[in-house]
């Protein structure tokens, strides 16, 4: 008898992300959905030696329904004042990516009050697993 496996073999593509994105100096990740989200992941920036910085937007609920861009700009603003990253790559989640909301505005004013770089990238899985978010 064969079995068929049930479970995913690949995480989703915040994954996928930060395997691509570890230990690049000057780099920061940036969780944008549930803290469930990026506290797992952390273990990817273990793996790759690097010292597992990953904030998160911490939303709820409530952000769900009602909005996550201002979560976003209290993160962007707090990962600034803490590390000053020559580049931040905010990383959708399911729960932002399914709200449709404009996670791309509060980058671009980021970019224009900082100076420096930041994009946005879809991992959630509605965009992909752990592989097609390797670029």
């Amino acid at each position: 008898m064969q079995l068929d496996r049930l479970e995913p073999m690949n995480g989703c593509g915040i994954l996928g992300a930060l395997k691509c994105v570890a230990g690049m100096p000057g780099l920061l990740p940036m969780i944008h959905g549930p803290v469930s989200c990026s506290s797992g992941h952390r273990l990817a920036m273990l793996y790759a030696g690097v010292e597992p910085l990953l904030p998160t937007t911490c939303i709820e609920q409530a952000q769900v329904v009602m909005g996550a861009n201002e979560r976003l700009e209290t993160a962007l603003q707090r990962a600034w004042d803490a590390y000053h990253p020559e580049l931040t790559l905010a990383i959708l989640t399911c729960a932002t990516a399914m709200t449709g909301e404009d996670a791309a505005a509060p980058l671009a004013e980021y970019v224009r009050r900082t100076g420096k770089r930041a994009l946005l990238l879809d991992g959630s899985a509605l965009a992909g697993d752990e592989v097609d978010a390797f670029p």
